[in-house]
């Protein structure tokens, strides 16, 4: 492992208002993130006590996790549904907010202030029905029309 990608593993960070200093690594290895983490604690500690002159002592030794930490599938999979509901919820409350269509009778009145008189309303069953008819009725003249042929191959009606 090269120096660059040593220190791209590892965080040190310092709580405010403390004098401890927290050293995280992440490896793929949990082993070798402790080992990592141990090693810089025990550099730290001989750097700090040649500038100090109290003496630097370790509160907590890093182990090696069994657990694999991150990321949680299953938090990211809530956090996403979470995050499209309340996307999705939003746009449906702004498509409902800014929609100006007229709908009704009485919104168009409103609107426009002059009373409406007259409205055609479009009734899908209506217009089923009338196709159902109109089927039956070319099926019943098709099969009353007689058929003929003459010698010039042409069909009588």
């Amino acid at each position: 492992m090269t120096v660059k990608e040593l220190n791209e593993t590892v965080e040190i960070t310092n709580p405010s208002d403390t004098h401890m200093i927290i050293i995280t690594v992440t490896n793929e290895d949990p082993q070798m993130a402790a080992d990592i983490a141990n090693a810089y604690v025990e550099y730290g500690i001989e750097v700090i006590r040649e500038v100090e002159v109290t003496s630097p002592f370790v509160v907590e030794d890093a182990i090696a996790v069994s657990e694999k930490v991150s990321p949680s599938h299953v938090k990211n999979l809530l956090i996403g549904f979470v995050v499209g509901l309340v996307i999705s919820s939003g746009i449906v409350i702004l498509q409902a907010i800014f929609n100006d269509r007229l709908k009704g009778k009485k919104a168009i009145e409103n609107a426009l202030g002059y009373p409406v008189l007259s409205t055609i309303y479009d009734d899908s069953t209506l217009l089923l029905e009338k196709k159902a008819r109109s089927s039956k009725n070319t099926k019943t003249n098709n099969s009353n029309v007689k058929k003929s042929k003459n010698k010039g191959g042409r069909v009588h009606e």
